[in-house]
């Protein structure tokens, strides 16, 4: 793992009162862009008058630690014994769910040792210590149980320390990822044990970037041209870190600053200098028009300082007619589906709003007891936005003998759960068996993509049909690592320990080699609720990559139906996350079809790439390797003729191509029969 970069601990509270201090991670150079915020000093002035008010925040010498104070008015007189609990948790629909991995979360608070990190103590405004208690078994906490053995006035303040720094502890331990948690807050006024939720709305913590590396800046592949040119919706992003695999990367949060534009297209009209403020959170998005046919970038910096910019993916300018080309996430996770933080609405919101996606599903594990199907599916349709952003229903199915797939529907009107509880029982229906759930999906529109399959968690089967009906796509590479081929890479988590051996099939490689009919895909596989993010984690086991994987889909037009069709027809191709241009063929049959050829198939193959194009590998079958072609330019055109395809078959040609910086791009197959 690289270095531990700086990041901030922002708290943000709304009506409840919340005081935070800044930790920076410190560097051997530090390079302070003009305009940029270095380290933000005063949190909102949102708190209330008298003990409550607040004062601004400093900063931490420690680089991994930091303080900060939760300041809680009271809404009742307490009687002695009173008490307020304080926990993580996200106010999903009607309850409260919390994601039940602490790896994915801020560390478990603790009272026991004031010269250990993660220390808690509480006062009271008008002076009393109160005690404070874990809230579930030390070590394995997610929150405080702060008691007074005093009466209390409503209007008193309760002040919570987290990372208490007054008997030698270093204070509290920041997450390594760019996560953001929620604090729950629960009044027994009474003493009797029966809590009831604070009125104030939940206080909000945040892990922040302080000082921008970069800009992403992510627009989409082909935009419709009109009589003017093709306006281009832009996502700009406030980065901190660096671009490689196991590089994480934080949002700047609090950046302040004003940020030019330019572009390879000398008739573009630009958005004028955008000022962002620490309230856009990091993120603008702004509009542009391209005028000039062609394939062109826009770059966006600080101005004055060109050296902190960025340059969006290739832009496709003059494109006459359909199919488009769209990038999507449809494997992302949230706390109603366990082992992650935050809500499927805050990572729906997000995707919308800061991720430049133009296609999200939101795919819980449905045994988890905090699933919501309906729930999910209320959110799909708030968030669709048909034209500009595209949800789908979906959940993710697991079983311990034959593996993982997320099941993805085309809407919400045709979407069934397979997953409801059944009297007493917590398992999913069709947890019994792949073919089980194969059967109750056959004649659905619903999408069983494969993911993972390299990995060596549990037991695994590719599926009773070599060309299922439902069972069209495999997920090639996520923030675990890539399933192409033994030892690749970017194997698993870091270590080969953690995937399948070479002899054992699960590879993609082998399952087209196989015979089964899928389409490829990449995709996040994201548990921290933000989808379209560039972060990873180091949780122990090994490290989760930075880079979250992408699918692009050729649909014509930004809709359900049209993104679905797409899908289903394996016109698709998955990258580890940079927006690649890349189109296949084998004489008019394009990737996911089925084409004959009187004679050696000619694999003809066209790319642009984010950063310079290092080679192209065509395959045939899967594994037999028929070119290897050295790139070195953002451009690669060139055609393969395969003489040594075997007549009176059927071959599956698949390229991969990769950059210079390691991102990589799968095709799916073309199927092509020789007679």
């Amino acid at each position: 793992m690289p270095p531990l970069r700086r990041i901030a601990v922002i708290a943000i509270a709304l009506a409840v009162a919340l005081a935070a201090l800044v930790a920076t991670r410190q560097r051997s150079t530090v390079r302070a862009a003009p305009g940029a915020s270095m380290a933000p000093r005063v949190v909102p002035d949102l708190f209330p008058a008298g003990p409550c008010r607040h004062s601004d925040a400093s900063l931490c010498e420690n680089p991994r630690f930091t303080t900060f104070e939760l300041r809680i008015p009271l809404e009742h007189d307490w009687v002695a014994g009173g008490s307020v609990a304080v926990y993580e948790g996200f106010v999903e629909g009607t309850r409260v769910v919390a994601g039940d991995l602490l790896r994915y979360r801020w560390p478990p608070m603790q009272t026991l040792d004031g010269t250990a990190p993660n220390f808690v103590t509480a006062r009271a405004a008008s002076g009393p210590a109160l005690d404070v208690l874990p809230r579930g078994l030390p070590g394995a906490f997610d929150g405080v149980i702060v008691r007074s053995a005093a009466s209390l006035a409503a209007g008193d303040c309760v002040i919570v320390t987290f990372g208490d720094r007054s008997q030698g502890s270093p204070g509290y331990r920041i997450p390594d990822i760019g996560i953001s948690s929620d604090l729950q807050i629960e009044e027994d006024a009474d003493g009797d044990g029966r809590y009831a939720m604070s009125s104030h709305p939940a206080p909000r913590l945040r892990v922040s970037g302080t000082r921008v590396d970069s800009f992403d800046v992510i627009a989409p592949a082909t935009p419709v041209g009109g009589a003017d040119g093709s306006v281009v919706r832009l996502t700009v992003r406030a980065i901190e870190g660096g671009t490689g695999p196991l590089d994480n990367r934080w949002l700047v949060q609090s950046f302040a600053g004003r940020v030019v534009f330019r572009s390879t297209d000398p008739r573009a009209t630009l958005p004028a200098p955008v000022q962002f403020e620490p309230r856009d959170r990091g993120v603008r998005v702004v509009e542009a028009t391209l005028r000039s046919p062609g394939i062109h970038r826009i770059a966006a910096e600080i101005e004055g300082s060109p050296g902190v910019f960025g340059r969006s993916n290739p832009i496709v300018v003059g494109r006459p007619r359909a199919p488009h080309l769209f990038f999507g996430q449809l494997h992302n996770h949230s706390a109603v589906g366990g082992h992650s933080t935050q809500t499927s609405r805050f990572a729906l919101a997000f995707a919308s709003r800061a991720s430049g996606l133009d296609f999200v599903a939101i795919s819980e594990h449905c045994r988890e007891r905090t699933f919501d199907w309906s729930r999910l599916l209320e959110l799909a349709d708030r968030y669709d936005e048909p034209g500009r952003f595209v949800t789908f229903p979906a959940y993710e199915w697991t079983n311990a003998s034959e593996g993982h797939r997320h099941v993805v529907f085309r809407d919400t009107a045709s979407a069934c759960s397979f997953c409801e509880r059944v009297g007493g029982d917590r398992s999913c229906v069709v947890a019994t068996s792949l073919a089980f759930l194969e059967q109750r999906v056959r004649g659905l529109p619903a999408l069983l993509i494969v993911h993972h399959p390299a990995w060596h968690l549990e037991g695994f089967t590719w599926g009773s049909e070599l060309d299922d009906a439902n069972q069209r796509l495999v997920e090639i590479y996520s923030w675990h690592g890539a399933s192409e081929y033994f030892d690749n890479p970017l194997v698993f988590h870091g270590q080969s320990s953690d995937q399948w051996p070479a002899a054992a099939g699960t590879f993609v490689r082998d399952a087209i080699a196989q015979g089964y009919r899928f389409g490829i895909v990449a995709d996040a596989d994201n548990h921290l609720a933000m989808p379209g993010t560039s972060t990873g984690a180091d949780l122990g086991d090994g490290v989760r990559y930075s880079w979250n994987g992408v699918m692009a889909v050729a649909a014509d037009d930004l809709s359900r139906g049209s993104i679905w069709d797409g899908l289903w027809a394996r016109r698709t191709y998955g990258t580890t996350g940079a927006r690649i241009l890349l189109d296949v063929r084998v004489g008019h049959a394009a990737m996911g079809e089925e084409t004959t050829s009187s004679g050696p198939p000619r694999v003809r193959v066209r790319a642009f790439g984010v950063e310079p194009i290092q080679d192209v590998t065509v395959l045939r079958d899967g594994t037999e390797e028929i070119a290897r072609l050295s790139g070195g330019a953002g451009r690669f055109d060139a055609t393969v003729v395969d003489d040594g395809a075997a007549p009176g078959q059927t071959h599956a040609y698949t390229v991969r191509v990769q950059q210079a910086d390691g991102q990589t791009a799968w095709s799916s197959p073309i199927w092509v029969t020789i007679p």
